[in-house]
């Protein structure tokens, strides 16, 4: 897909200045990741010449105090005696580190939309992960340690 220069980007009557939210559709959730194809995923993964990994996020327990009155991370091992087991609690606002916001983070306020004309009530409830929410996704997270290569 060719993308329009940004004054040709679509607006649809009624939707907030700059959102171009018709750019992928009317039902769409995920904005410019429909640019993952997989041609194209398959093309970047011949790329990899090293195998040289980099991580781009910063640790959760980075910030010692988190901004805007957010909670600090909490991280209890609780011991599952006799066994040699251990579980991992964790408590943790996800905006005390890397960003692991969908498009139903920050709407535009004065319209109280959210990414293709969302509203409030549609992204709150157990159903929020259908609509522009993450689900399915599995993460590995530790404290910052660096890791042997």
């Amino acid at each position: 897909m060719t993308r329009p220069a940004f004054e040709h980007l679509p607006l649809r009557k009624g939707d907030p200045p700059f959102s171009a939210w018709s750019l992928y559709g009317p039902d769409d959730q995920l904005g410019t990741l429909n640019i993952l194809t997989p041609d194209v995923v398959t093309a970047a993964a011949k790329e990899i010449t090293t195998g040289v990994r980099i991580g781009l996020d910063a640790p959760v327990d980075y910030l010692a105090r988190p901004p805007h009155d957010r909670k600090p991370l909490t991280h209890t091992v609780i011991h599952k005696a006799p066994r040699a087991v251990h579980d991992d609690l964790l408590d943790f606002n996800t905006q005390i580190s890397s960003q692991w916001d969908g498009f139903r983070h920050f709407g535009y306020q004065s319209l109280g939309l959210f990414y293709n004309g969302a509203k409030v009530s549609q992204l709150s409830g157990p159903e929020a992960t259908a609509n522009l929410g993450m689900h399915g996704i599995t993460t590995s997270v530790t404290p910052h340690t660096p890791q042997p290569a």
